[in-house]
């Protein structure tokens, strides 16, 4: 928008064929959880990288800059395409992976796993957890019983440090609650972060940020193959947690939730 430079730029080139010169040292390997074939592999060229997808459903390799804001990158489109792409073929898993990368190097800030919710306050409740905790479900009962706030997304956030406050962002990547995603770039001062416990009845217990840091650390995507970069996400991590109240939350899953946590005030929401 307007005349500001982006964070990031990415040139995209259809191809009929992926260039075969590109090569570089592997750094990093994912394969799929069930049938252990490989999902993308990442390698060091020079002082940039290489990502390469390695599904034969989706064929893409990205040329990216060690400040990993510059990226050239080839897509060979499926041939029942006719030779056209979707911006969700850059999102999923590509755009993802560059972007935790990038603010990890420019210590800006870390993706979460992880719904929120931006209150009538303008202030916003960040909710963690394994899978099956409740994530999704929160978001849903906000955006169903609650009207006037905002779900910011169901399963990624992207939490960023502006001067000593913390905001947080949604993002493109959604679970299985997407029907908030028309509600446009929004973001907010993080309130409060929760870690969520099933449980019979709602109840919340304000935690240390040292106790905290293990359960963030998990509900978090590190650069784990690059020690610089998992060095400035603890250090971030850390920042986050010292300036942004932790509470574990049990969440008995249902719409009493809501005034539940708007007794407490902690997002100093308007209404009840």
């Amino acid at each position: 928008r307007g005349s500001r430079r982006p964070d990031i730029r990415i040139d995209i080139e259809l191809v009929r064929q992926l260039p075969s010169f590109i090569t570089g040292e592997q750094v990093f390997l994912t394969r799929h959880p069930q049938t252990r074939q490989g999902n993308w592999r990442l390698l060091r060229r020079g002082r940039g990288f290489v990502y390469m997808s390695l599904l034969a459903t989706k064929k893409q390799i990205a040329i990216v800059s060690g400040n990993f804001r510059r990226v050239r990158m080839f897509i060979c489109p499926e041939k029942e395409s006719q030779g056209e792409w979707h911006p969700v073929d850059v999102i999923y898993d590509f755009l993802q992976i560059l972007f935790m990368q990038y603010l990890a190097y420019a210590k800006k800030g870390f993706i979460l796993h992880a719904s929120a919710i931006k209150e009538t306050s303008g202030k916003a409740y960040v909710f963690c957890g394994v899978s099956g905790a409740g994530k999704s479900t929160m978001a849903k009962l906000w955006f169903r019983h609650a009207p006037e706030t905002i779900a910011l997304n169901d399963d990624r956030v992207v939490a960023c440090r502006m001067g000593k406050k913390f905001y947080v962002y949604s993002s493109p990547w959604h679970g299985e609650f997407f029907d908030y995603m028309d509600g446009g770039d929004q973001r907010a001062a993080v309130a409060g972060v929760f870690f969520l416990e099933q449980a019979k009845r709602h109840r919340l217990t304000q935690i240390s940020w040292t106790a905290a840091w293990p359960q963030l650390y998990a509900a978090s995507f590190p650069v784990f193959w690059n020690k610089e970069l998992l060095e400035n996400t603890a250090a971030l991590s850390e920042a986050f947690l010292r300036t942004v109240p932790s509470y574990t939350l049990g969440f008995a899953r249902n719409k009493s939730i809501i005034p539940f946590l708007r007794r407490k005030n902690l997002a100093g929401a308007k209404g009840d």
